[in-house]
């Protein structure tokens, strides 16, 4: 097992007609990770997700699951390859209400991908 930890972005916008359900379309990337033999791997994925929360005071849990269109562009010696596919992905989360409608994150999420991808992500959340 490799353990690595890498600093990308991510950007979604959403819609949650009530409290409890949504949806959410969103763009991961992955970064770049290059392999001990000089492989060089870079991705991201679009997503499609329904979202359930629950509000418990100034505190919100999350669930997301949907499908990921993801991208894997490998350079090596022996040339360079793109891997696409589309897959599920899921992910739980947490909010921690800072302002009126400004909310921080943290979450994690897994892509069921060839390369299985696993991230763990914080940030702002601004509802409109």
């Amino acid at each position: 097992m490799i353990l690595a930890f890498y600093t990308t972005g991510a950007l979604f916008l959403g819609w949650r007609p009530i409290e409890l359900i949504g949806a959410e379309v969103g763009y991961y990337d992955f970064g770049e990770q290059e392999a001990d033999n000089g492989t060089k791997i870079e991705g991201g994925a679009v997503t499609l997700a329904g979202l359930l929360s629950f509000e418990l005071g100034p505190v919100g849990l999350y669930g997301k699951a949907g499908v990921a269109d993801t991208d894997f562009d490998i350079r090596n010696a022996a040339g360079d390859d793109d891997d696409s596919s589309t897959d599920a992905f899921g992910g739980v989360g947490a909010t921690v209400d800072l302002l009126d409608k400004l909310y921080f994150y943290g979450e994690f999420v897994h892509f069921d991908n060839d390369a299985g991808v696993d991230m763990v992500g914080a940030g702002l959340r601004y509802h409109f």
